[in-house]
């Protein structure tokens, strides 16, 4: 009868099946969830930060297309500042001129002519300092982009 409890048992103890902890594997289901959210996280993150990076470069994106222009702008100062300069030149060739004929006919005939009767020069003084204005804006522009350097980053 011993030899039959025995058996009995150890019967028993084969047939009962093996116990499962259902609370330890709510815990392992309840860490997936968690990397879920974290990869969520992770994502949104991402994204935001990316778009948040993007946007503090845009004032260095146009400071970029700026030094571009005025890089591009440099010969076209450059250019009015040496026409201005051509028509400076061209109206005091000419007024030496005009000068040299009076003073021709001065001395060859005699006869004195006053240079304001000819040409009204009232606004030539005006015009050669707005002139020379032109002219130091240009050169100062042209110095002053020449120094700029793009951002490197």
């Amino acid at each position: 009868m011993n030899t039959l409890k025995t058996t009995m048992s150890k019967i028993a103890k084969i047939e009962q099946p093996e116990r499962t902890d259902l609370a330890k594997h709510e815990v392992e289901l309840g860490v997936a969830d968690n990397l879920k959210k974290a990869l969520q996280n992770y994502t949104n993150a991402v994204s935001k930060y990316g778009k948040d990076l993007d946007n503090a470069y845009v004032p260095i994106r146009n400071l970029e297309k700026l030094i571009t222009e005025l890089k591009g702008d440099v010969s076209n100062v450059s250019a009015i500042a040496q026409e201005m300069r051509k028509a400076e030149d061209k109206v005091s060739a000419e007024l030496d001129l005009v000068n040299k004929k009076i003073q021709e006919a001065k001395n060859e005939l005699g006869i004195s002519i006053n240079i304001n009767d000819v040409v009204d020069l009232g606004s030539l003084q005006t015009q050669n300092k707005i002139s020379s204005g032109i002219q130091k804006d240009a050169a100062d522009f042209v110095k002053y982009v020449n120094t700029l350097q793009k951002p490197t980053i």
